[in-house]
């Protein structure tokens, strides 16, 4: 039950609510134990009345009766809206207060925790266990607990009418929770495993709707198809296994609880026999009887239900108690300004892998500088930015701001003073204003449009169906490449940062559009320190300092004119292949 109490721990704020929902349900369970009560009482005052043939009398009971039920069931009525009021209230606040602190935790996970994972399966530990524990404490607290006092109250009054009928019915229960206690121990490593394929399902399902195009570029659908047909094939199986013997165990719990119903009543009539007990025992016991018999089969599933979540828990918990692997100093203070940003001997690789990805690099770039990285793909450029926005906590050596290790300044802070155009633009399903108030919430409609001017984007938005207010589609996919990097552009202007990141931000664009955003860029860099990440030579001439990267080294740097004029050096080899061409 560990990590049912934990996730209980989140919602202890709500312990007064609680306990007025179990009360209410402790007062519905009196009013259920009442009216077989009420029926007893009548079939004894009517046999009764039968052999005096007192009219009089019985017409005056009667209406008693008939009062006392009417206001027990208005008593149950006002009792079960209060109760379904209290339940509701929960169920909405309850599941509102889980998801937010579940999508809190998300936000706080390091970047690696989000490389490590498929969507799909993120997904489902965030949402689907949670709507489980959700309807698991609203049925325990909706009906079980009013069903458990029930049971409880109708066993008190059994036992003072039958001794030996209330024993057998007793007995019934704890036969009844182990037989919930077997299914549970045969299905559990069921459960487990079914929860580990679903989860691998929804992955496969996330990851194949992100990259459907990729998908049918390769005609790669029946095999994609293929691998989550074979997970849900996995998924039934397990399924199946798990409901047969649940089955069995319902049967077996029916055909006992026959038998003890059977063997109450009739005890009970054998004290009618004997003058020990009145007509309306036999009544009262069979209601009883029945009425627990009924109550039992949801509380066994309730155990056998409690004991699945508590293995559907395992994941969701297991993302509550991951703890961020990057954290600020204890002490760690906001950066005001930048100043400096300096690598001393960094090296890295990334978790899961043991080869090295930098390599002892070294450098250090002064306020309103550019810094250009230029190398083969995979040489560790877009790893630098990963480190300096604190993605990933280096290896070995350090990273400085201001001359100060960098976790000594808040991650927020850091990256509050920083604007970054990626070759992969990331735009949200919203409108185009929306999109660029990303960078700055509080942005008035002329600041948008200047940034948009500035960023050369506002003649296009401006032909948008819409304008401003055009929904871009899922990652944008209602723009084109350069009309996306233009937005990108405008959204970095709009926010204003001290420090300038450009990975590859042109390299996919036609040469029209690269125009268009390299004006953009250029009016966004100006004043500003920069760090660009380039392929094409050609955009990093007038950095301050370049440096050239090669299996994860730093192995040239210098400006443009040094570097391009170096006699076998790997820029100027690489400078000549794109400014004199390949082909001869």
């Amino acid at each position: 039950m560990k990590n049912i109490w934990r996730m209980l721990a989140l919602v202890a704020n709500f312990k007064w609510w609680l306990l007025g929902t179990v009360l209410a349900d402790g007062l519905l369970g009196l009013t259920n134990i009442a009216s077989p009560y009420l029926f007893k009482y009548i079939v004894d005052q009517a046999s009764q009345l039968g052999h005096q043939l007192n009219t009089q009398h019985l017409g005056a009971t009667a209406l008693a009766v008939l009062a006392l039920l009417l206001a027990l069931r208005i008593l149950t009525a006002i009792t079960d809206y209060i109760q379904d009021s209290l339940d509701n209230f929960l169920f909405v606040a309850i599941s509102r207060q889980l998801r937010l602190r579940l999508f809190e935790q998300l936000m706080q996970l390091s970047v690696d925790y989000y490389e490590r994972n498929r969507v799909g399966d993120i997904m489902d530990r965030a949402s689907g266990n949670i709507g489980q524990f959700i309807g698991w404490l609203n049925g325990l607290i909706g009906s079980t607990l009013m069903q458990l006092f029930s049971m409880i109250f109708g066993l008190i009054v059994i036992f003072h009418t039958n001794w030996l009928a209330g024993l057998i019915v007793a007995l019934l229960l704890p036969i009844n929770f182990g037989i919930s206690l077997l299914a549970t121990r045969r299905t559990r490593p069921l459960m487990r495993q079914a929860q580990t394929v679903f989860g691998q399902a929804q992955g496969v399902m996330a990851e194949s709707i992100g990259q459907l195009s990729t998908i049918r570029s390769f005609g790669a659908e029946p095999q994609v198809y293929q691998t989550f047909r074979r997970l849900a094939d996995d998924w039934q199986r397990l399924g199946l296994t798990r409901f047969r013997f649940g089955r069995l165990m319902r049967m077996l719990r029916e055909l006992l609880q026959a038998l003890v119903l059977t063997a109450a009543v009739g005890l009970t009539f054998l004290q009618v026999m004997h003058g020990q007990a009145t007509p309306g025992d036999i009544i009262l016991v069979l209601l009883l009887v029945n009425q627990i018999a009924g109550y039992i089969r949801p509380l066994a599933m309730l155990t056998q239900q409690t004991s699945e979540l508590e293995v559907t828990l395992e994941r969701t918990v297991e993302l509550l108690d991951m703890q961020p692997t990057v954290i600020d100093d204890a002490d760690a203070r906001p950066l005001e300004q930048l100043e400096s940003i300096e690598f001393r001997g960094v090296s890295f690789h990334y978790p899961e892998h043991k080869a090295l990805v930098l390599n002892k690099v070294s450098f250090k770039l002064m306020a309103g500088q550019t810094l250009a990285l230029v190398g083969p793909s995979g040489v560790g450029k877009t790893t630098i930015t990963k480190l300096l926005l604190r993605f990933y906590e280096p290896t070995a050596g350090q990273i400085l701001i201001n001359d100060r290790p960098v976790s000594t300044f808040t991650q927020a802070s850091i990256r509050q003073h920083l604007g970054m155009v990626m070759q992969d633009v990331a735009l949200f399903n919203e409108t185009v204003a929306e999109n660029l108030r990303f960078a700055r919430p509080d942005a008035s409609d002329q600041q948008l449009r200047a940034a948009a001017q500035a960023a050369h984007a506002d003649a296009f938005i401006a032909k948008l169906a819409d304008g401003y207010g055009t929904m871009v589609g899922e990652r944008g996919v209602k723009l084109s490449g350069g009309e996306k990097q233009r937005v990108a552009v405008a959204r970095a202007i709009l926010r204003d940062p001290q420090l300038i990141v450009l990975d590859e931000a042109t390299s996919a664009l036609d040469s029209e559009s690269e125009h268009h955003v390299q004006a953009g860029l250029q009016r966004l860099m100006r004043g500003r320190t920069a760090i660009v990440i380039a392929h094409r030579l050609s955009t990093v001439r007038q950095a301050d300092q370049i440096l050239v990267l090669q299996r994860g080294r730093v192995i040239e740097r210098g400006t443009h004119a040094e570097l391009a004029d170096t006699a076998g050096g790997l820029y100027a080899r690489l400078f000549k292949l794109q400014t004199e061409g390949v082909l001869s």
